[in-house]
């Protein structure tokens, strides 16, 4: 009686070869979509900072008639609970413009790179809070 032999076959070079390529093909497809996502989420974190930003410049103006003329420690400490105001994805600090005769305020992201990681999504100085539009805007 002849015994059955089992052979164990594995991949071939070229098999293996083609499963890399293919890998490597969808990580190159893929790279950029991921990269790009992870730059939009810092601008929407830099967007939500600046927004809870102008909100607390709201609550001071409403308690004290005017606008602070920087944001020190000690309003950011009172109003927001963190003691650097700066943008999440460069850790740099905001610029704010006061104008406390017309009663406003311009609150920019200056030494945001959004632009240069994103440069068809967003225009240098974005983005920027105006009290007189009541919105984020682009310079």
């Amino acid at each position: 009686m002849r015994s059955l032999k089992v052979r164990r076959r594995g991949f071939t070079l070229i098999e293996l070869m083609i499963v890399i390529m293919l890998m490597l093909l969808l990580i190159t497809l893929l790279a950029p979509n991921l990269i790009r996502a992870r730059y939009r989420a810092q601008l929407t974190a830099c967007m939500d900072q600046i927004k809870a930003i102008s909100t607390a410049l709201e609550q001071y103006s409403v308690e004290t008639k005017v606008y602070p003329l920087a944001l020190n420690a000690a309003f950011c400490q009172n109003y927001m609970g963190r003691p650097v105001v700066e943008c999440p994805s460069s850790k740099t600090p905001y610029a704010l413009q006061v104008d406390n005769i017309e009663h406003s305020f311009t609150l920019v992201c200056q030494g945001g790179v959004h632009h240069i990681a994103l440069p068809n999504y967003v225009d240098p100085g974005f983005p920027q809070f105006s009290h007189n539009i009541g919105t984020i805007i682009l310079k």
